[in-house]
């Protein structure tokens, strides 16, 4: 991956894996599009009703650190499971569509996290708080017999407007800029919505587009009523000049007229991706970590 691309440097390259249906699960509506929501027990997957995702939502609150997992669940971009009822859980796992095999684990119980983690297919590295992560790890070692390393995840916030990083390169990418952004290399357009279109309507994009080519991005990938995701990216022939820097100003600078706090989600060695977060007056709020197996 990137080194300037605001995710971890050894996340999958792109989470553009499609969901596959799964035996037994009922697919919910929510918002325009199917969202499966699962109640597991040690033996059994019970189907929930089509107001589960909202309710867990509701449990989860739309905190700065659960932006993508509010994103999917209200959107209907992912799959969630839990132990419990959604509005009163035990232990839940979110993710999204985006992200297929890396979901986000809401507990303070390592144990029970541990049984969900046992029924749940399909996960590479699960996201946990870093109060629990040792007993998390210890557990999927013991109990499911698997080999796991750690990885820090840094959480940043940008809680008041900061000035901005302007740049004539850089402006605002809209509906009518579609077809330029499709025809750019796959990590130069937005993800994170239902289509690219989605992006551009619901979300916010900006880039730097030289020679009739988009050269670098920044956009938001998980939009809530209170916070919005960024993530960036530069063509690796053009950095080094600050047009990512410049286009996430640009998004930053949009959200908070939307009263949105931005926020930043990166690996602990993600050193460019740090700075840019950092130059932008984002300041780290949460560490949690990676279980990865």
């Amino acid at each position: 991956v990137p080194t300037n691309a605001n995710r971890p440097a050894d996340r999958l390259s792109r989470r553009f894996l499609s969901l596959t249906r799964m035996p037994g699960v009922s697919w919910l509506s929510s918002a325009s599009r199917c969202f499966p929501i699962v109640v597991l027990t040690s033996s059994t997957l019970l189907a929930l009703d089509a107001d589960a995702s909202l309710a867990l939502a509701a449990r989860l609150g739309d905190a700065p650190g659960h932006t993508i997992e509010i994103h999917a669940l209200t959107r209907g971009l992912g799959r969630a499971f839990v132990i419990g009822a959604p509005d009163e859980f035990q232990a839940a796992l979110v993710e999204s569509d985006d992200g297929p095999a890396e979901p986000h684990g809401f507990t303070q119980h390592a144990d029970i996290l541990t049984e969900l983690l046992a029924q749940v297919d399909g996960w590479d590295r699960v996201l946990v708080d870093a109060t629990i992560v040792a007993d998390v790890e210890r557990l999927v070692q013991t109990q499911l017999s698997l080999t796991t390393r750690l990885y820090e995840s840094v959480h940043l916030a940008q809680r008041r407007a900061a000035e901005g990083q302007d740049d004539a390169r850089v402006r605002i990418l809209a509906p009518d800029d579609s077809a330029l952004i499709a025809s750019s290399p796959e990590d130069l357009q937005p993800d994170g919505f239902s289509s690219l279109e989605e992006s551009l309507h619901a979300g916010i994009v900006a880039g730097a587009v030289q020679d009739g080519r988009v050269v670098a991005i920044a956009y938001v990938d998980a939009l809530t009523q209170m916070h919005g995701a960024i993530t960036i990216y530069t063509d690796e022939t053009h950095r080094g000049q600050g047009l990512a820097t410049a286009a996430a100003s640009l998004v930053v600078q949009q959200l908070h007229r939307r009263r949105v706090t931005p926020v930043w989600y990166t690996g602990w060695d993600n050193e460019g991706s740090l700075r840019v977060a950092q130059r932008l007056g984002f300041e780290v709020f949460d560490r949690p970590v990676f279980v990865i197996r």
